[in-house]
């Protein structure tokens, strides 16, 4: 999530200004996460796989 949404996107100048953006995303994404809803099962591995009996 860190990667996909800060820093992929981005160029930071500095370390300092790397570690302030993550320090700031870290902060407003505890206070506005919800929990994930994984929907890829253990069966659809399988079949990805060819592993599945």
């Amino acid at each position: 999530m860190l990667q996909r949404k800060l820093l992929q996107p981005n160029h930071f100048l500095s370390t300092d200004t790397l570690e302030q953006a993550i320090s700031d995303f870290i902060a407003y994404y505890n206070q506005a996460a919800k929990p994930i809803k994984w929907s890829y099962t253990i069966e659809k591995l399988e079949q990805k796989l060819g592993t599945h009996s």
